[in-house]
């Protein structure tokens, strides 16, 4: 037998040996190794809570498993809640900069059992006039969800969750998202927008110009609005539909699909190169339709 699959199958027996020994103490809900001793406890959680604190500028948050939310309210302020011993949520606010890390116990700490249906969060107040320089948010496993944001950089990535932002103001704008969906509802960029998804639906709604890139492996990917400048989008497998508000007149369109139909304003077309407008639009997609519809509302 090869050596990782040994490894693999030791850690899930190590997991269920640990989950029979939960439950054998009365139910208990956490059960993991801190310095390679067995703890078992209740998975109550730690949960610290900061409001009303000083103007934040800067957002840095680095998580292995956690939800992640940034909501509107009365003045700045964050809260944290953890319920896995084998990995706690530390965070610091200094000088306008908070930062929010998950610390491990390291290999042995993740060896365990967490029956516990409360997942680790990170939640972030801000007021409605808030306006940040640089926003950083990575979670390995977990959701993203940002009611409204205004910042001068912001940088999302989710590994495995989805990302969804109901408003986003932001010059440049970075999103990634490896297996799970993107959603904005209504975004404001002026100079740079990157969005990717590997595996899950992609959408982008609102108004954006400089530089875009837009790229999917395998969905879906739909944008609606006003997108001006150099708009580069793709998609292997999957629909890609551009609803654009202007009119067709306004791009110069290098437009592809291997397999599949290419309609622009609902009149199938061939691959090639259209119009001479001042924004260049070049879309493809391998395998799936590709729709552009111009003018639309």
């Amino acid at each position: 037998m090869k050596t990782w699959l040994k490894v693999v199958l030791i850690a899930l027996l190590c997991g269920a040996v640990l989950m029979i020994a939960g439950f054998a103490a009365g139910g208990r809900t956490n059960v993991y190794f801190d310095n390679r001793k067995l703890q078992i406890d209740d998975g109550v959680g730690d949960k610290v809570s900061q409001l009303n604190i000083d103007a934040i500028r800067e957002i840095q948050i680095d998580v292995s498993a956690a939800r992640i939310e940034i909501v509107q309210g009365d003045s700045y302020g964050y809260e944290t809640e953890s319920y896995r011993q084998a990995s706690r949520i530390v965070s610091s606010f200094e000088n306008g900069r908070l930062v929010v890390e998950q610390k491990s116990t390291g290999f042995w700490g993740q060896i365990g059992w967490n029956f516990n249906l409360h997942f680790d969060r990170v939640t972030v107040y801000l007021p409605a006039d808030a306006n940040l320089d640089n926003v950083s948010i990575r979670t390995s496993a977990g959701d993203v969800r940002i009611g409204s944001l205004s910042a001068q950089n912001a940088d999302l990535h989710a590994t495995a969750g989805a990302i969804h932002i109901e408003h986003i103001t932001a010059p440049n704008l970075s999103l990634t998202a490896t297996t799970g969906s993107i959603r904005v509802d209504d975004l404001v960029v002026t100079e740079s927008l990157k969005a990717k998804v590997t595996a899950g639906e992609l959408r982008l709604s609102g108004t954006a110009s400089g530089d875009i890139d837009v790229s999917n492996v395998t969905g879906e990917v739909r944008l609606d609005g006003d997108f001006s400048g150099r708009i580069n989008v793709s998609n292997t497998t999957g629909e890609i539909r551009i609803n654009d508000r202007k009119g067709k007149e306004a791009f110069t369109m290098s437009i592809s699909c291997t397999v599949g139909d290419l309609r622009v304003n609902g009149q199938k077309v061939s691959s090639g190169t259209y119009g001479d407008g001042p924004n260049k639009l070049t879309a493809s997609a391998t395998t799936g339709e590709l729709q552009l519809n111009f003018g639309a509302n």
